[in-house]
């Protein structure tokens, strides 16, 4: 480290060296004009001898003065300006020279070890140091010297110092070296590394903590990008911290999470609330329907002066006890159902319109990812062979299909298979499906649930329904299809 030379008034400086030597010439021209006048004192050489050369000594005198004075103004100025520095750093600056003795000890010195600056100036740096580093601290500063080998010069370090009570104080250490007046000195930048160390020591409990903990635990930053996950967190979605780390905690999201509950969560968050809510997770090497529950509760950190640092998540595996309140609704539910498509069948009106109200109930049931499209056939038993009519259809179908759908064998296709074996069918696309062998201009795909209608023996004909692809359905819905 070298401190540049400050010369704030050289300008005034060359002015006055060049105005002396202009007198110097001039009292010479002087003179010299004086002995060409014969030494007359009432010549003209000498007259202005008499009176130039005073005048220009005056002028050169005046000339130095300015320079002293602007010099004094600027070296007072400097003075003060490196006081300011020294006063306001929050960082201790200690210099010492090449015998290890103190030449400066900031305010932020004074304030960190307990000295006053003139306790410390003109004594050894070891007085801040404990043993044994204190005791071999001039040997290493003396083969520094004689060498030039850099053990510490330019590099930052933690090291512990002491304070004037003599207790030890983790303090970040850099030194740099400088000369001036052809001798060595070296100064010191020392900050209190406490508090990080002390911060670093938390995280590293909390670090083992997190990781014992069986519930789900991730970090991120200000910007959102995740920093840490727990074991339980890997185990639960089989995503590690080498996969995630960086990268932004939306991409852990359930494409099935609601976007109002996720807008929530983020304007409560930054609005440095902590948040509580219910939200989807899934394995990364499972499908999205096995998606699984969490019970989360997040959290702003607060770093130095308050400023937001990142998010604290911690999720407990509700899955269980949510599919078990989803269940336990979808079954209140069906058995409402049941009860209402009863009294629509027991009803007096005519057999189509009851066929019709209960088709209706049951294309609005949630749980099975129903299209709002399907219909009943009858069995026809006065023909022979039997054979199912379509009875009725709910929803949009084309004339082609009316028509070719009008009669089906038994054994044909999905409802004439189901008429047959008096079984509950579940196809999962039509185009995949060999048994669906009907095929129509235009149709899309689409999955089906074939339910047989039946009394205690015979079956008395057909409920086809319509579905998204690859229905998955919640077996108390199955088993309400069932009972129908």
């Amino acid at each position: 480290m070298k401190f540049r030379k400050f010369a704030p008034a050289s300008g005034v400086g060359f002015v006055a060296v060049v105005t002396l030597f202009m007198a110097l010439l001039v009292t010479l021209f002087f003179l010299a004009m004086a002995t060409a006048e014969e030494r007359n004192p009432m010549s003209e050489g000498w007259k202005v001898a008499m009176y130039g050369v005073p005048l220009t000594v005056w002028l050169a005198v005046f000339a130095w003065a300015r320079y002293l004075d602007k010099s004094r103004a600027s070296l007072e100025r400097m003075e003060s300006f490196n006081a300011s520095i020294l006063k306001v750093s929050t960082e201790a600056i200690i210099v010492i020279d090449q015998c290890g003795l103190v030449t400066l000890f900031s305010p932020a010195a004074e304030r960190l070890f307990g000295y006053e600056a003139d306790a410390v100036i003109g004594r050894n740096i070891s007085l801040l140091m404990p043993e044994p580093t204190a005791s071999q601290h001039d040997g290493y500063l003396q083969q520094y010297l004689l060498t030039g080998e850099e053990h510490i010069i330019g590099q930052e370090r933690i090291v512990t110092a002491l304070d004037k009570a003599g207790r030890p104080i983790p303090v970040r250490l850099s030194v740099g070296e400088f000369n001036q007046d052809n001798q060595r000195f070296f100064v010191g930048l020392v900050s209190d590394f406490s508090e990080r160390l002390d911060a670093e020591r938390k995280l590293a409990q909390f670090a083992k903590a997190a990781d014992a903990n069986p519930d789900l635990v991730y970090i991120t930053n200000a910007r959102g990008l995740i920093e840490y996950v727990n074991p339980a967190f890997t185990a639960f979605t089989g995503l590690t911290l080498e996969e995630l780390h960086g990268r932004p905690a939306s991409l852990i999201d359930h494409p099935a999470t609601s976007r109002e509950t996720l807008a929530d969560m983020a304007e409560t968050l930054h609005q440095g609330k902590a948040w509580r809510g219910r939200l989807r997770f899934k394995h990364k090497n499972a499908a999205d329907e096995s998606a699984r529950w969490l019970d989360m509760s997040m959290a702003p950190i607060r770093g130095h002066q308050g400023r937001l640092s990142g998010f604290v998540s911690l999720g407990r595996d509700e899955t269980e006890r949510i599919q078990q309140e989803q269940r336990a609704a979808l079954e209140r539910e069906s058995a409402e159902l049941r009860v209402k498509i009863g009294e629509i069948l027991h009803s007096r009106e005519p057999l189509r319109t009851r066929l019709a109200g209960a088709l209706n109930v049951l294309l609005t049931m949630e749980g099975l990812v129903l299209q709002h499209k399907g219909g009943i056939f009858l069995l026809s038993d006065e023909e022979d062979p039997p054979r199912l009519r379509m009875y009725l259809t709910q929803g949009e179908f084309t004339a082609e299909f009316l028509e070719k759908e009008a009669c089906v064998k038994l054994g044909s296709c999905l409802c004439g298979r189901v008429a047959l074996s008096g079984e509950l069918l579940i196809s999962d696309d039509c185009f995949c499906d060999p048994r669906h062998e009907h095929r129509f201009v235009g149709m899309q795909p689409h999955g089906h649930y074939i339910v047989p209608l039946s009394d205690a023996r015979n079956t008395l004909g057909v409920l086809f329904l319509y579905t998204d692809p690859y229905p998955k359905p919640d077996p108390s819905r199955l088993e309400m299809l069932r009972l129908v």
